[in-house]
């Protein structure tokens, strides 16, 4: 077995992964901010302004954001192994009698996806495409194929994004000017649902969104992170052949930085060393 990480790498693999998500919640929660209390907030400051604007004359918007999709299956257990394998954080898998209803998010992504039966009455495979932002193309596209999946070349598209009405559509290769928006790889899942990965390095005006600045962890937190990771990859340690720790690590601590519980996040960890890694049981 390969040795146990050192507490400065161990540092730096969670302030890697968990930083965004988990210091935003740290910082929330020290500066007395419950969910309760955040979703309050917003929604006092919601109808102030609203008031506001109608003593001006005007009305703004509410917010809207996009929130699931719906993606037509023929084998709903088959399409979930899938959607796992490509690393979407699974949110939920319920079932009564004749319904399922499996929902995944993309990574970093707030809007999920959901199939299962009594869902839809789209034919299987109807989609095409679903779209997914990436920074880097090249970056995304070689993660995809590590884990198995079966990724188009990188091409952009000859008459400008999405526009399939010239002949020849696509052409092979990124964008010639490195334009963000322009170059693209496709991919389906089994039942031959589209998806593309568009790559977006610099947003257009007024599309950078508005994040919050998270304070960093305190070592405490991160050492108790480590130390629950150490113990759930113990039992896989003891029960499979020879391997990278770090694989093991990266994959739940991926999956916990997504939201997985515990339980979830060693699950996910398992399948990815055993069907992406084909690490062998003892």
């Amino acid at each position: 077995m390969y040795p146990k990480p050192s507490k400065h790498l161990a540092v730096i693999i969670l302030s890697l992964l968990f930083y965004y998500k988990l210091s935003l919640n740290l910082f929330q929660i020290q500066n007395g901010l419950s969910l309760n209390l955040l979703i309050k907030e917003r929604l006092r400051r919601a109808e102030q302004t609203h008031q506001l604007n109608k003593r001006k004359g005007a009305l703004l918007i509410m917010d809207m954001k996009l929130e699931v999709l719906f993606v037509p299956v023929s084998d709903v257990d088959r399409a979930k192994l899938f959607y796992e394998k490509l690393g979407f954080r699974l949110d939920i898998d319920v079932a009564s009698e004749d319904f399922r209803g499996v929902q995944f998010t993309p990574p970093a992504s707030e809007a999920s996806i959901i199939f299962g039966k009594g869902i839809t009455s789209a034919q299987p495979g109807s989609i095409d495409p679903l779209v997914l932002a990436v920074k880097n193309i090249d970056a995304a596209r070689d993660n995809l194929i590590s884990r198995g999946i079966d990724v188009s070349k990188v091409f952009h598209y000859a008459g400008g994004p999405f526009n399939n009405t010239v002949e020849n559509p696509r052409v092979g290769g990124h964008d010639p000017q490195g334009r963000s928006y322009h170059s693209f790889a496709s991919f389906e899942d089994p039942d031959g649902n589209g998806w593309l990965l568009q790559e977006i390095q610099t947003r257009l005006p007024g599309r950078e969104g508005n994040l919050m600045r998270p304070q960093a962890m305190d070592v405490a937190t991160l050492a108790g992170l480590l130390r629950e990771t150490a113990q759930h990859h113990d039992r896989f340690e003891k029960t499979h052949g020879e391997h990278h720790w770090w694989d093991w690590y990266a994959s739940y601590l991926s999956a916990r930085q997504s939201g997985s519980n515990t339980g979830d996040a060693a699950a996910a960890a398992d399948r990815y060393m055993e069907e992406v890694l084909h690490v062998p049981s003892r």
